[in-house]
Order: structure tokens, then sequence, then C-alpha cells
């Protein structure tokens, strides 16, 4: 009884609203993340100017009509540009899209980066002028001036880009590990790679920061460190540090040390974690690699923060293995275990 009493707790906050009841299946549509009907729903009430174009292009309606019925549900949307458009194609719709494959997640912002419009003349087998004309009829911004690519930077963007949501901000400021990846991929020397992206406008690392060695010199295996997943496949690690979680994973998968792995990923211009020698030195098995594994991102790239209570226990209903027992090798593992006191108290302590 107690729980049934409890269900309205919490309601009055609601005291005096005002619901639309005339919600239909549309409308579903309208305030789930993925335009699709389905969880999960829209987090916040301000709607994006992306989510807003592409639903006129999935439901049928024209965006107007979308920002009147969303005004009506008590979303705050944006003002549409004075050049809207009334209909919007599936090829708008892939084009709203930050993985380019007409799905969530959609483009937030009103500015474009190059870095998209390259992405989708290769994805769509289009010329940039005509990927550029559908943004300034959608009203959308491209930040800078893009140029056509000729076959050449045509293959450089389709392996730089791959699988990469190239709609956020910074997606024009490319990494060394970007440049490298597309040197190892099509086995130009890495100075000759940076020259075609510096040439369509986008930002390149300086000459001084990419190693000095040919295409030649780079492995496959280089390219598998140098992947977000390692698989060899973009996305490619980013400018910032490398998680520990990435060197960890890349250790157990190619059975180096983890110092052999930051060391090789040093020589590649790569920003690395600064472990215990310990950690550097541990020999790591694919057990580890799966803890490891723990720290990934929705997308399957590895992040850098603490490991959770919640991973911890699902590690250790997965590999049977007690949960101190788990913390305790993830420490071992250069890692932070916030919760490791009190697992080890709960279960009595030690390496079980």
């Amino acid at each position: 009884m107690d729980t049934i009493g409890s269900l309205g707790a919490g309601l009055d906050t609601y005291a005096g609203a005002r619901f639309p009841d005339d919600l239909c299946f549309d409308d579903v549509d309208l305030f789930s993340w993925a335009l699709d009907g389905e969880p999960p729903w829209l987090a916040e009430d301000e709607v994006s100017l992306g989510h807003v174009l592409a639903a006129a292009g999935i439901i049928g309606r024209s965006p107007h009509e979308i920002v009147g019925r969303l005004r009506h549900l008590g979303f705050t949307v944006p003002v549409l540009p004075d050049r809207t458009p009334d209909t919007v194609d599936s090829v708008d719709v892939v084009l709203l899209s930050g993985l380019l494959d007409g799905n969530a997640p959609r483009l937030t912002d009103r500015r474009v980066p190059l870095a998209h419009v390259y992405h989708a003349a290769c994805i769509l087998s289009c010329d940039v002028t005509e990927v550029r004309e559908r943004y300034d009829r959608l009203g959308l911004e491209v930040l800078g001036e893009p140029v056509e690519l000729d076959r050449m930077d045509r293959g450089h963007a389709t392996v730089v880009f791959h699988a990469a949501d190239t709609s956020v901000p910074g997606s024009d400021h490319l990494s060394s590990a970007q440049i490298l990846a597309v040197a190892q991929f099509t086995g130009r020397d890495p100075a000759r790679v940076r020259a075609s992206f510096l040439g369509l406008g986008l930002f390149v690392p300086p000459e001084e920061a990419l190693p000095d060695f040919a295409a030649s010199a780079l492995t496959a295996r280089d390219a598998l460190m140098l992947s977000c997943r390692l698989d060899g496949r973009g996305p490619w690690l980013g400018a910032g540090p490398v998680p520990l979680a990435h060197v960890i994973a890349a250790a157990g998968y190619l059975r180096w040390s983890p110092r052999r792995v930051r060391d090789r990923l040093t020589q590649l211009g790569c920003a690395v974690p600064t472990p215990a020698d310990s950690v550097l030195d541990i020999f790591v098995d694919g057990v580890d690699r799966m803890f490891a594994e723990l720290l990934t991102d929705t997308a399957g790239a590895y992040v850098q923060r603490p490991v959770s209570r919640a991973e911890v226990l699902a590690a250790s209903f997965r590999f049977r293995w007690t949960p101190a027992r788990i913390a305790a090798r993830m420490m071992e593992l250069g890692f932070s275990v916030p919760s490791a006191t009190s697992l080890i108290t709960e279960t009595g302590g030690g390496m079980r």
C-alpha cells in the first residue's frame, strides 16, 4: 500500500500545467530522440534545428508545421532561417545526421563544419558544391569555403572521416593520428597527406608534430593502435591524451606490454598516459582486455574515467569473479576504482 500511495509523489510540481489532450502518433515520433516513436526520448525541452528539419523530412510535414506542433506541445523551438524550404527530402535527412546515415544524432548547430561537408560528399558520391547548396537551402551556414575534391582528396577524406560524427565542433581540426592513419592506408607519406588536408581548408598539426618517417614505416599494428575502437578503422584518435583503457586493451590485443604500446604511440605523435612502472610492465591477458572494454562509450571508443560500481558488478556477473577480485585487478592495471574499499568490505576482502 505504501508503494501505491507514493505513486503521485512529486506530481504537485505540475500543478496548474496544461497538457495537450490531442496527442497523436506523429507527436510521439516528434519527441523521440531518433524520430522513430521509441525511447530514448528528448532529454531537454529545447529542440535543435537539426531535429526539426529531420522531423519534417521523416514525418512529411513542413518545418514550419513541425515548429508549430512542437511549440504547442510545450517545447522550446528554434527560429527557422528565412530561407527554410517547405519540404525536406531523404537526402536532406542524411545530411542532417551526425554520422550521415539518416539517423540520430542530428546536427545541433546552424553552422556546419567543413569536415562534415567533405564527409557528406564522400558518403553520397556527389560534388561538394551540391552538398553546400543543400545546406544553403536548409538555412544552414557552412564554416569556411569548401573546395571540390579530386580523386586523391576524396580517398583521404573517406579514410579520415570514416564512422566519425563530423558535425560536432572541432571536426575541422585533424589530429596526428588521423593524418598517420590515412598515410598508412594509402601508402602516401604523412607530409603529403597533411598538405592535402591543408589545401582543403582544414586545420592540421604542425609539421614538427608528425613523426619523421615514411609511410612504409607505418604498419597495420599502428593503424590498429591509432583507431578509437582498436579495429584498424575510423574513427581515429583525437588530439587529446590517449585513455589508459586504450593502452591496456591494445596491449592485450597485440600481446605487447603496456610500455611497448605507450612507447609506439609516443613515436606516432600521440599524447599518452603516464602510469606507474608496475602498470607499464604488467602482463595483460584476454580477461584484462575485456576489463578495459568496460571503459568505452556508446560508440565503442575507450574513455578516461574511473570504473563505476555498476561496471565492477556487471563484470563480476559475466566473469564469475568476486567484485573484490575484479576491483583489485583493475587497480593493478592502473585504473581508478572509487568503490573498491566498500566492495572489499562487502565481500570479506582479498583476491578470490
